[in-house]
């Protein structure tokens, strides 16, 4: 619950990178799922910042070398469509799918 909280926050203050920072160094110092929604957070947003300063003060040896690995890699771009949208986002909502399938279906 409170990594759903964190990762609203940093969602919310996403215009304002001082405040993202702020608040997703509190949520990595208070460790457990705060700590891994702040970690997610920077992944997603691309703050390649933070997932430097998260590798190197992470306690956990395996954690650290899977951000050392996406800092070396470097973090792709977010992907988005026409509209500027995730991709999936809106998924089967619309039943495009399910008419295609019934359209072969019936083929």
């Amino acid at each position: 619950m409170r990594g759903a909280l964190v990762s609203a926050a940093l969602g919310v203050a996403l215009d304002d990178i001082g405040e993202v920072g702020r608040l997703a160094r509190a949520a990595f110092a208070a460790g457990g799922p705060e700590a891994l929604a702040a970690i997610n957070a920077a992944l997603q947003y691309n703050w390649q910042f933070l997932v430097e300063e998260f590798g190197a003060a992470s306690d956990d040896a395996h954690l650290r070398e899977q951000l050392e690995g996406f800092i070396t890699e470097g973090l792709a771009p977010p992907a988005v469509d026409e509209h500027g949208e995730p991709p999936d986002m809106y998924g089967d909502t619309y039943g495009h799918e399910d008419l295609e399938k019934a359209e072969d279906d019936d083929a």
